[in-house]
């Protein structure tokens, strides 16, 4: 048997959509799935282990990182105006590593724009250009419509492009 691609979902609601969206992942056979359902979580998940593809939900939960949840308060405590997920992404993209939510962290060599993507519920407008500067490519919005594979979908386009 072929090795798993290792995935993490860095998304809050998860366990909220574990068979809806997961099934159809876990059924293919082709990923490992890991689910991160914090920013706390997931800077630990990134630190500590090796992934072939991050896939980030924009409005997240600090977790119980205490350094997280000063930066999140700092930032307006509001998580669906402070877009934890989206600023995550922004710092381990645009080489704000001096930032206090990050500090001292080293990037890991196998992170790369072209094996991260974004499951969202918000438009792919509202988006774009912050997707661009960090030269992120993969997006899928998350609506009534999308369907079960909206995660397959998107884990099957990045695992096309990447090395």
């Amino acid at each position: 048997m072929a090795k798993k691609i290792k995935v993490l979902w860095i998304e809050d609601q998860a366990s909220k959509m574990l068979s809806e969206y997961t099934g159809p992942v876990v059924g293919c056979g082709y990923y490992a799935l890991d689910i991160a359902e914090s920013i706390s979580e997931a800077l630990k998940m990134i630190k500590n282990k090796h992934y072939d593809i991050l896939i980030f939900d924009i409005r997240m939960d600090p977790g119980n990182n205490q350094d997280v949840a000063n930066w999140f308060f700092r930032h307006g405590g509001d998580k669906y105006a402070t877009r934890l997920g989206m600023e995550l992404a922004k710092l381990l993209f645009i080489d704000n590593l001096d930032d206090p939510l990050i500090k001292g962290y080293i990037k890991p060599e196998w992170l790369t724009p072209e094996n991260v993507g974004f499951l969202t519920v918000e438009s792919e407008s509202e988006t774009k250009d912050e997707l661009e500067s960090m030269k992120i490519k993969h997006y899928r919005q998350k609506t009534v419509k999308a369907g079960k594979r909206i995660l397959l979908d998107l884990l099957d386009e990045i695992s096309r492009r990447i090395p």
